[in-house]
């Protein structure tokens, strides 16, 4: 099933989903992995392959296969994916296990990288958490203190007017700390229900995006801190800036 830059616009007829299946896209060069995985998914009741992209009808996961395109190619792929079907999880898979520049690059634009080989169960686990995911991110804006989390846009906003972008991870971060209401989340339980499967990931990873998420809410309000640290995890307290106002934030 080939990836073309084009065939989102072009594609107009419907898709036709088995009943309660959910549609998964494969762009890959190699029919060997398609086969594989129709076969691995036809023991699930949840989830169909879709042979077309189609605007109207989004899958509601993107399976990339990076190793079946060069360096630029899965870039182009990425960015045209986020920018024309928003509401698919985009998941690359590979079987490069570095930790490189490129790698922290998709990253970035990807909701998961997962490195094969891979059980069928964690795959349709982390499909699974990727759809539930969207569904929650899909509800109105979150207060956090002063400031306005727009999940499903990946933006926090400030009374100002002020914003900051956040990456599909660090959305889906602050997400989960929101939705344990101020109780405490362990690193584990961060890996499991934000990254899903990824055998490469660690507890140091979590770390790396907590960091990143405070940098941009200091960025917006700059006198308080939301996300406490716990002896196994961390915690959001989206009450915040009630307690203690925001200082001023240099424009």
């Amino acid at each position: 099933m080939n990836g073309d830059e084009d065939a989102i616009s072009q594609l107009s007829r419907p898709v036709s989903l088995r009943r309660n299946r959910t549609g998964i896209f494969v762009d890959t060069h190699d029919n060997r992995l398609v086969e594989a995985l129709t076969d691995l998914l036809s023991q699930s009741d949840e989830f169909e392959i879709q042979e077309s992209l189609v605007k109207h009808q989004p899958p509601a996961v993107i399976l990339l296969h990076r190793d079946s395109h060069d360096r630029q190619s899965v870039f182009v792929r990425c960015q045209h994916y986020r920018a024309e079907l928003p509401h698919s999880s985009l998941v690359i898979l590979t079987s490069d296990h570095s930790k490189g520049e490129e790698i922290g690059e998709l990253e970035a634009l990807a909701d998961v990288i997962l490195r094969q080989p891979f059980r069928i169960r964690d795959l349709i686990a982390m499909m699974r958490l990727q759809v539930r995911d969207r569904q929650w991110r899909a509800h109105e804006p979150l207060p956090i203190g002063s400031l306005t989390f727009l999940s499903a846009e990946n933006l926090l906003r400030n009374d100002d007017g002020m914003q900051s972008a956040l990456s599909d991870l660090e959305s889906r971060l602050l997400h989960r700390l929101y939705r344990a209401s101020g109780n405490p989340v362990s690193r584990d339980m961060l890996l499991k229900d934000v990254w899903g499967y990824e055998a490469s990931v660690d507890t140091a990873t979590v770390q790396v995006h907590i960091h990143r998420l405070r940098i941009k809410l200091r960025s917006l309000c700059s006198g308080v801190n939301f996300i406490m640290t716990h002896d196994d995890g961390y915690s959001l307290d989206a009450k915040g800036d009630t307690h203690s106002p925001c200082h001023e934030v240099k424009k």
